[in-house]
């Protein structure tokens, strides 16, 4: 008979399974969308798309709810082809100019309905050269040699030519781990606090590119929502892989929501204390910005988790690699993120640090009286 832990592990591996191989970038996101969307249905958790395509899970009429965010896009090209072997693409997402020129790429018909037709139909090429913007860090285009002719007038999507999706008791290695680890590890979490008001997701497109899909949601979001962004990020120094979750204090853009941060800190050694071989790390994860960063511009109270992703972007050491993040801290990530909506939906943002400094007050304001200044 299998054990709860493991039924837990291969329903995250199912979910795991059903994202990662879906081609995407910024703005063609149809086939992630479409495969979180059939895991949500699965498992019976309301869902809706909003006016931007930006997916809504959980309890949608929550007015003040724990907020899990994720992003269904990835660095990649898109193109609408003109017929030939030799196509210009525009490429989206942060990769540096010297991993482009030579290297091998995979697109896939974007107007297929199914992902599995679309990936059967995949053509593999090389890049021959890139477009550079002057002052710019990464390439606007590239013109790619493909194996074979591209159908005229068909959208495209294109990806690394890398490894899909491979899991193994160590790792979980794909082209596309940021962020669909992420949106994964929230659908587990929708599925394993199944009705559990107060308790809402949101899958944004386009976050490669300047959040798009984050700042056309906020609209639609309560005003007194709190905002997790739960995201892979690029190894840091003391970000380890294999050494737990990391509770995201801030990304390159400043330090996240205080109060929250604080809990979620508080909740994370508290699992340690009780149960310890659960790991966790602490940190500023200022390889990047993250979605927690758009919406604390806009007025939200928000945090972040994280683990540390090998490969960031597929820039390996010298050259493109398939991003990977440990089993241990994605399984660990996701029994913080459990553990911090039940704090939070019993206790809201109280962390016992704020709670012992207010009570101090009285004694404080009588300390300093009885003591006159010398």
């Amino acid at each position: 008979m299998n054990s709860p832990a493991s039924a837990k592990t291969a329903s995250l591996k199912q979910a795991l399974k059903s994202l990662l191989p879906c081609p995407a970038t910024t703005t063609y996101e149809r086939f992630t969308v479409a495969a979180a969307e059939g895991l949500l249905a699965e498992r019976g958790i309301p869902w809706k798309r909003d006016t931007w395509g930006n997916l809504h899970a959980g309890d949608l009429r929550a007015k003040a709810p724990i907020l899990f965010v994720a992003h269904l896009d990835h660095p990649g090209f898109t193109l609408i082809a003109k017929g030939g072997k030799r196509e210009t693409a525009r490429w989206w997402g942060g990769v540096k100019n010297q991993y482009f020129t030579g290297a091998p790429v995979r697109f896939y018909p974007y107007d297929e309905t199914d992902v599995r037709r679309s990936l059967a139909q995949g053509i593999t090429g090389k890049i021959l050269s890139v477009e550079i913007p002057k002052g710019a860090l990464r390439p606007a285009s590239a013109e790619i040699v493909f194996d074979k002719s591209l159908e005229r007038a068909r959208p495209y999507v294109g990806n690394w030519a890398l490894t899909e999706c491979r899991i193994d008791n160590r790792w979980i290695e794909s082209i596309r781990i940021d962020d669909l680890v992420g949106s994964a590890c929230i659908i587990e979490l929708l599925s394993r606090l199944s009705g559990a008001r107060n308790v809402r997701a949101l899958f944004t497109r386009a976050e490669e590119d300047g959040f798009h899909g984050a700042l056309a949601a906020a609209r639609e979001l309560p005003p007194d929502a709190l905002i997790v962004s739960i995201e892979t990020s690029a190894q840091r120094p003391g970000a380890v892989p294999g050494k737990g979750p990391i509770v995201r204090q801030g990304d390159a853009a400043g330090v996240f929501d205080p109060l929250a941060t604080r809990l979620l800190m508080e909740t994370a050694s508290k699992i340690h204390r009780e149960t310890p071989s659960f790991r966790y790390q602490q940190r500023v994860m200022d390889g990047g910005t993250c979605e927690a960063t758009a919406f604390l511009s806009l007025g939200f109270r928000a945090t972040g988790m994280a683990v540390p992703l090998v490969n960031y972007h597929n820039m390996g050491t010298r050259k493109l690699a398939a991003e990977k993040v440990a089993w241990s801290d994605v399984r660990g990530l996701l029994d913080l993120m459990t553990a911090f909506t039940q704090v939070y939906l019993k206790n809201g943002l109280t962390p016992t640090l704020r709670k012992r400094l207010r009570e101090k007050v009285p004694q404080s304001g009588k300390l300093l009286k009885s003591v006159p200044l010398p």
